[in-house]
């Protein structure tokens, strides 16, 4: 205990101890529980192995559709992708926009892929 400014006993506790000990405590069961082994069973991966490449339209700012770099006219893209994608497991296309492009023109392009299952 110690004694207060004005005269009077001060009762709080030492708390310097209790938290070595704590500290202490940690550690142990740190050291204790971090030796376990957790086994995990992955799933297989589906096909051969191989990762199938990304999609990737790109609306350029005169109109200009491309798929990977090839061109593709406006009006075969829906079939072009369509046949792109009936032997594909993962449905992911990535949109690439001109900064020239506006967002409108951007979105209808978008909405028409909607089309594509």
């Amino acid at each position: 205990m110690r004694v207060g400014v004005h005269g009077g006993i001060s009762t709080e506790p030492n708390m310097v101890p209790m938290i070595d000990v704590l500290l202490v405590l940690i550690i142990i069961f740190m050291l204790l529980l971090g030796r376990h082994v957790i086994w995990l069973q992955l799933p297989a991966a589906a096909g051969d192995g191989q990762a199938e490449e990304a999609l990737v339209l790109e609306v350029s700012s005169d109109g200009e559709y491309r798929i990977n770099g090839g061109i593709v006219p406006a009006a075969s893209l829906i079939d072009t992708l369509t046949a792109l994608y009936a032997d594909r497991a993962n449905k992911l296309l990535f949109v690439r926009g001109d900064r020239d492009r506006s967002c409108p023109i951007l979105a209808s392009s978008t909405c028409t892929l909607t089309e594509v299952r």
